[in-house]
């Protein structure tokens, strides 16, 4: 049997009467004119606008009036071993001179098991359809944080419907109460509301968890992790390491008390520099899990063959990686470049460099170093082709207060040559990446000083074919992190950048490069099925 724990609901009308008009003639100001296309159709002129419900009700059959309906409802119940918070809403619309309404009935849910702890979530969209209706239905999804999800779908719809002063309010009071019937509400002070879901289904499995175990709820989207946790006694953390393949002391502790999960560093970490390096320092394990960062550059390992790096190369990379990741000194971009540059100059046969830097000042010079002289071996005239939408939609500065900002495309050696002497940077070395694209975006003029150099990178979606753009990189000079006062002139250069590539004007980049020699090699991209990102068609032009 139903009962129900929390109920609020919410309404709002957007009524509009009119005066009946038997001839055919134009709308007043409040709707434009318009044609009618039947010689004796009836047009209605405005006459006045109200937002009050019993008008809704009295016109309810009025053909004379346009009503809209807008209503929103949260309710949390409880029917047997089940709790549910559950967010109703709709529209019901009937335009002036008919007598049908157009009707939208949408619902959210969040279900809980109370016996097993499973969790529950999806939608019903469009339900007042028998056939046209859309639902979903996510099992166990507690990396997806579908309480958050919640939150926002129903503080949107109350917000930008003005259903409600204080919808923060009665969004949290259905929350709170949801999870109240969870867990008896003893949590509400130290665990986070996202995150007590979880540690009611652990508990009911009879999980053994950490204190942070909210930090591997991604882990439980793999089936294999579920496999390796029943083998385990059920343990999070041994699970954890055997399914990465990581052991040790020092390992399982850090993993115990870290407040970040950023295994993906720690992996690479030992793959370049190995147990007995990474386990000499009692932080270091500790201090790759906790780095946080915005971008996934990680693969560096895969760059450069480390098992040829002396072992005083080495120590001086070591040294490095921690100004780059533990002191944040450095940018990780920059720190994968330098090793993909080295690589490519070995390849080049340059066997004799060694990698000297130890501290930022060297690493620079010497990074600026090798960018020159991969330069030389690349050398040749490069001209990048994009299509010319892209020129019209960059060519007017964004203003930020008093301020201007001046997007400019590089698309020619020669200012991806400026730009790199300009900001002392390797910006020169990607003119031949194909999935790359560089803005130069400079405060006060287009030849301005006060500038930054701004990767994004442009990726296709294998499944649904969607063309998709990410800032990737975003420096000042020397590869330094910008200030904050940068932060509003990007997100608006985003947008720009978004309506680039999702013109119905939109190509692939195309590319020549004029050889020393006098040949010309032109070549178009295509999108590479694996990876949807774009390569050279012309297996002569260089590929990243």
């Amino acid at each position: 049997m139903k009962e129900v724990i929390y109920k609020v609901s919410f309404e709002t009308y957007q009524n509009t009467q009119f005066d009946d008009q038997t001839d055919i003639k134009y709308l007043n100001d409040y709707c434009p004119p318009q044609k009618s296309r039947a010689k004796n159709k009836t047009v209605f002129n405005y006459k006045t606008n109200n937002q009050d419900k019993d008008f809704y009700i009295e016109n309810y059959g009025n053909p004379l009036c346009e009503i809209h309906k807008i209503y929103a409802m949260i309710v949390v119940e409880k029917n047997e071993d089940k709790i549910s918070l559950k967010f109703f809403n709709g529209t019901r619309h009937r335009k002036a001179g008919v007598f049908w309404f157009k009707v939208v009935k949408n619902m959210k849910f969040l279900t809980i098991n109370t016996k097993t702890g499973d969790m529950y979530c999806g939608s019903i969209q469009n339900y007042q359809k028998k056939k046209k209706f859309a639902k979903s239905l996510r099992r166990n999804s507690f990396f997806e944080n579908p309480l958050t999800e919640m939150k926002y779908s129903i503080n949107n719809f109350l917000i930008n419907f003005n259903l409600c002063k204080d919808s923060f309010t009665n969004t949290k009071e259905s929350i709170d109460a949801f999870l109240k019937e969870i867990d008896g509400g003893r949590h509400s002070e130290t665990i986070k509301d996202t995150d007590r879901i979880f540690k009611f289904y652990l508990d009911k499995r009879k999980i053994k968890y950490p204190n942070n175990f909210w930090l591997y709820s991604n882990t439980f989207k793999s089936k294999d992790f579920k496999k390796i946790l029943k083998k385990n006694d059920l343990k999070i953390v041994d699970s954890f390491m055997v399914f990465n393949n990581l052991n040790g002391k020092k390992v399982k502790k850090s993993l115990h008390s870290c407040v970040g999960l950023n295994i993906s560093l720690l992996l690479e970490a030992k793959k370049i520099f190995g147990d007995d390096w990474i386990n000499q320092e009692d932080d270091f394990i500790i201090k790759c899990l906790n780095y946080s960062s915005t971008s996934f550059v990680f693969g560096f390992s895969n760059l450069g063959n480390f098992e040829f790096f002396s072992k005083e190369e080495l120590k001086r990379i070591y040294k490095i990686f921690k100004l780059t990741f533990f002191e944040l000194e450095l940018d990780e971009y920059t720190f994968r470049d330098h090793i993909y540059i080295y690589s490519q100059l070995k390849r080049y046969g340059e066997i004799n460099f060694k990698w000297a830097s130890t501290n930022i000042s060297e690493f620079r010079k010497e990074h600026l170093d090798w960018s020159n002289t991969l330069e030389f071996y690349k050398k040749g005239e490069y001209t990048r082709i994009y299509p010319q939408h892209y020129y019209k939609i960059l060519k007017n500065p964004i203003i930020i207060g008093k301020e201007d900002y001046f997007p400019v495309i590089l698309d020619k050696t020669s200012n991806y040559n400026e730009e790199s002497d300009r900001q002392s940077n390797c910006v020169k070395t990607y003119i031949g990446r194909s999935s790359s694209i560089i803005i130069s975006l400079r405060k006060h003029s287009t030849d301005s000083e006060v500038r930054s150099t701004i990767q994004y990178e442009i990726i296709k979606d294998i499944v649904n074919d969607k063309i998709s753009i990410n800032r990737v990189q975003f420096l000042g000079r020397f590869n330094s992190k910008l200030e904050s006062s940068w932060d509003e002139p990007l997100l608006k250069l985003d947008k720009l950048m978004l309506l680039c590539v999702q013109d119905k004007k939109y190509t692939n980049v195309k590319i020549t490069k004029k050889c020393g020699n006098g040949v010309i090699l032109e070549s178009d991209s295509e999108w590479m099925e694996n990876t949807g990102r774009l390569k050279w068609s012309y297996k002569e032009i260089e590929n990243e």
